[in-house]
């Protein structure tokens, strides 16, 4: 079989490894992680244009997405049928399950997630997000990017309206799902947590449910599977996603 990955690169060591076992031949495109912040209607048009452009040839489309801030509901497949992760966001697809996400979150909701992709990818506020200081370091990129978009009186408001997001979490869990260098990773998150006053731990991560997307095991339980001329929606319950016929004008 042969498919063609449009991923985040959150999930670009995990992906890039199951690939290497597929006996499948798969074409890559990650895209840049910040989608998931922008969400809605813009991160469902950015994944659809990829998507449009994709050629003709490919038994399926698979999106190495959750339903991420409602980036793909909208999301529509032409000739080639498209499979994604039945799952809110990346977080559930790095411990293995939605039940495991579920576990941690009614134990711990404060808690602030890191993995290798996170760590090695987010080069903007949100890497940041574990050690904010009270007054911007000058030089600070964050900072800068900040001061350039928006002038420095806003920036200043916006500065301290992260640092209060801080209040809300009590743990940083970095996830460790064996691939790369995570030692280091590791390291760096126990390091911001410190930075931030927040219980570090670090967890198991399971990559079985990422296997599964590239080895053609799609579970209708943990994977939504989208047919030609179908589009991607909401459910406001335990699947998550659906998809529906695009009516024919």
């Amino acid at each position: 079989m042969k498919y063609y990955l449009i991923g985040c690169q959150v999930f670009k060591r995990e992906a890039e490894d199951a690939i290497r076992r597929s006996p499948h031949a798969i074409e890559t495109n990650f895209l840049p992680y910040q989608l998931h912040q922008k969400g809605g209607v813009v991160m469902q048009g950015e994944i659809q244009k990829v998507i449009n452009a994709v050629p003709h040839g490919f038994d399926a489309i698979l999106l190495a997405y959750g339903l991420c801030n409602n980036g793909l509901v909208g999301i529509e497949a032409h000739q080639t049928p498209l499979v994604a992760f039945r799952t809110h966001d990346c977080i559930a697809c790095l411990l293995g399950s939605n039940e495991a996400y579920q576990k941690e979150f009614t134990q711990t909701p404060g808690t602030y997630w890191l993995s290798i992709g996170w760590v090695e990818n987010a080069n903007d506020y949100s890497q940041y997000m574990g050690a904010v200081p009270e007054i911007p370091p000058p030089d600070d990129p964050a900072w800068l990017e900040l001061v350039e978009k928006y002038g420095e009186d806003n920036a200043q408001f916006l500065w301290e309206e992260r640092r209060k997001q801080l209040v809300n979490y009590e743990r940083m869990a970095y996830i460790d799902t064996d691939v790369g260098p995570q030692e280091v990773m590791a390291d760096e998150a126990k390091r911001r947590a410190v930075a931030s006053h927040l219980r570090f731990e670090r967890l198991t991560g399971d990559r079985r449910w990422i296997d599964a997307l590239f080895a053609d095991n799609w579970d209708p339980a943990k994977f939504v599977i989208v047919p030609p001329h179908h589009r991607i929606i909401a459910r406001v319950n335990e699947t998550i996603m659906d998809c529906v016929a695009i009516p024919q004008s």
